[in-house]
């Protein structure tokens, strides 16, 4: 497939997470000629991780959604699936990745205690909200890591596209970014 023509995206942020994350994956659109939007109804494209899908807009129609490894609700709790992410992390973390990786945690901690509020209101929408109908939609992409931990088969096959894999862990999304815009052509 060629690659998509130079677009706006738009990059929502999941659980615990800001835009000191995104920092690489700013860098990687830019480079391959896209802007950054401002706001998700600015965008041609809106990638949202993990639990950010909770605090977009569920009536608006975007123009291309792109769910990487979103976090939704099942019979699992929150904190069940968080600890099976961290149990992959610790099997598949290389010595040499150590370092990045606790300063992501930290990070984590930090928009944790800066954003409290704003957790809270995106925990609570995670709680009440249903991804099926986001996911049913034409214009919605999933992709799932590689690390199972918030997967649901009965839920996500529910999708209206195919469902792609992005290798990796959770957040292959911020340290593996031209893996990313790969896999979307961008």
């Amino acid at each position: 497939a060629s690659k998509l023509a130079d677009m706006n995206i738009f990059i929502a942020y999941g659980l615990f997470e800001g835009p000191l994350f995104g920092r690489a994956l700013r860098r990687e659109l830019l480079r391959r000629g896209h802007t950054i939007a401002m706001s998700p109804s600015e965008a041609d494209l809106v990638i949202a991780h993990s639990g950010a899908w909770c605090m977009l807009d569920q009536s608006y129609h975007y123009n291309k959604l792109v769910l990487v490894d979103p976090a939704y609700r099942d019979e699992t709790s929150v904190w069940v699936k968080s600890l099976r992410r961290l149990g992959y992390d610790a099997r598949h973390l290389k010595w040499h990745e150590l370092p990045r990786y606790v300063y992501r945690r930290s990070l984590n901690l930090w928009y944790l205690v800066t954003r409290f509020k704003y957790w809270l209101r995106m925990k609570k929408r995670y709680d009440i909200l249903d991804i099926v109908p986001l996911i049913s939609r034409p214009n919605t992409y999933v992709l799932e890591a590689s690390d199972p931990a918030w997967h649901n088969r009965t839920i996500i096959q529910r999708a209206e596209q195919p469902i792609r894999t992005l290798p990796g862990d959770h957040d292959s999304i911020w340290h593996k970014p031209d893996e990313l815009a790969a896999l979307l052509d961008l």
